[in-house]
Formats: C-alpha cells, sequence, structure tokens
C-alpha cells in the first residue's frame, strides 16, 4: 500500500538492496553502510538491522514506536501525517525527524552500537521525548 508522502507505493526490495550493498562494502572494508531514512515507515521497518548513529535519535524513534504501539505500520504513518502525536511538553505536533542510521559490518562498529553506553545514552535523553496520542 502506499503510505503518506509517497508518490508510489514501495517495492519491498530493501533486504535485497542491502544484501548487496553488503557484499560491495565488505570488499572494500568498510565498516558500516549509512543511510538516512526520509519517513517514519523506513526508519521502523530498518530498525532491524541499523541503528541511529546519534542515541537522541534513537530515543526519539523509541518514543514515536511506544505511542504508536499496537498499530499497523500504515496507520502509524498516517497518525503522525495526520498530525496526531503531540509533545507533551509544547503541544505541538510532533513529527518525523530524519537521522543518519548505519549498519555496522566490522566488529568494533558493531561493538560501539551494541554497547551498554549506546544504550545508556539513548536512556538519558528518553525524557525529552514524551509524546501523547490526540484523539
Amino acid at each position: 500500500p502506499r503510505l503518506p508522502d509517497q508518490q508510489l507505493p514501495g517495492l519491498g526490495l530493501f533486504e535485497e538492496l542491502v544484501a548487496l550493498l553488503v557484499v560491495a562494502c565488505e570488499r572494500v572494508g568498510l565498516a558500516g553502510l549509512l543511510v538516512t531514512p526520509s519517513q517514519l515507515h523506513l526508519a521502523l521497518q530498518w530498525q532491524r538491522r541499523l541503528r541511529f548513529i546519534a542515541p537522541r535519535d534513537g530515543a526519539r524513534l523509541r518514543a514515536l514506536r511506544e505511542v504508536l504501539g499496537g498499530m499497523s505500520l500504515s496507520v502509524m504513518t498516517a497518525t503522525l501525517h495526520a498530525r496526531r502525536v503531540i509533545d507533551r511538553r509544547t503541544g505541538a505536533p510532533v513529527e518525523y525527524q530524519p537521522g543518519p542510521m548505519v549498519l555496522p559490518l566490522s566488529p568494533e562498529l558493531q561493538a560501539a552500537l551494541d554497547s551498554e553506553g549506546y544504550t545508556q545514552a539513548m536512556d538519558d535523553v528518553a525524557d525529552e521525548f514524551q509524546f501523547e496520542l490526540r484523539a
């Protein structure tokens, strides 16, 4: 299905494209693959394999996931697009903010993003993102 802000529905080729890019990255010895998901649905789909470089971006996505939990991907994106997610501190509608995500390929990069310090950094800024759903 076509999601908000899409001119055409996606082809569902992300996994195949990533597999091809991983082979290319490994061949030239790169530590990881960097992408910036332009839309919420991409960040949500990619979070299984990629991590935000900035823990603040990860904490923000986690807060959006929590407030939109239980919804299908299309309903999540439509709800955000309809400006129904509100920042409790400001009363302003929340918008998706793109941030760079990385697929770690090297053991060093993977260790840095899977570390307790990264998770702690996300937890440290989590209180900045207090969202609620408006009816």
